[in-house]
């Protein structure tokens, strides 16, 4: 009975191990998908908007889908994959973020033959769905899983203990402690 927990618990490691393995390899994966989409989006980040290409959209949205289908064989034991998959995906979400100018007031997307218009062929065009892709990625922002949600504004206190060269930070967080402070009362 004993060797035959013994050999069960080998296994168990062993089967453990190679969970964790396969996830690095899942998360590593995911994470080069990441960055094979954007480089191919920004042509290979010298671009200052988005290459006007059917094909390179279509690639970008596909690389983008097979992050996420690695992203979901990471096993949810690979604590360290998962939270490396995670940062990294926030991080390419910002760089697409970035590089569609969401908000640009002359931003390339106000233009609807930048899409409707993708080369000189007639009938080109961007691909919807790969559009929906690229854009879900880059407003996947998740405010509630934002970590610098937990960190506290500065105290008065804490505005003290600055270096007398640092008065005009000091002098504005003090503007904005004033500011806090009046929404709380009048709140």
């Amino acid at each position: 009975m004993a060797v035959i927990h013994t050999i069960k618990l080998q296994k168990d490691k062993n089967d453990f191990e190679k969970e964790l393995i396969d996830s690095q390899g899942y998360c590593a994966n995911a994470i080069k998908c990441l960055e094979r989409a954007y480089s191919s989006l920004s042509n290979n980040a010298v671009a200052t908007k988005p290459v006007k290409d059917r094909l390179v959209w279509l690639n970008s949205a596909r690389l983008i889908l097979q992050s996420e289908k690695f992203a979901n064989y990471i096993s949810p034991k690979a604590a360290s994959s998962l939270a490396m998959y995670e940062s990294e995906r926030e991080y390419w979400s910002h760089r697409f973020y970035n590089l569609l100018d969401y908000t640009g007031s002359r931003s390339f997307s106000m233009d609807k033959d930048y899409f409707a218009k993708a080369s000189n062929i007639p009938g080109d065009e961007i691909e919807e769905r790969s559009i929906k892709v690229i854009y879900e990625i880059a407003l996947s922002f998740d405010e509630d899983k934002d970590p610098i949600n937990n960190v506290s504004e500065f105290s008065r206190d804490e505005l003290k203990k600055f270096h007398v060269s640092q008065c005009g930070l000091k002098a504005y967080l003090e503007e904005k402690i004033a500011r806090r402070e009046g929404r709380t009362q009048s709140g």
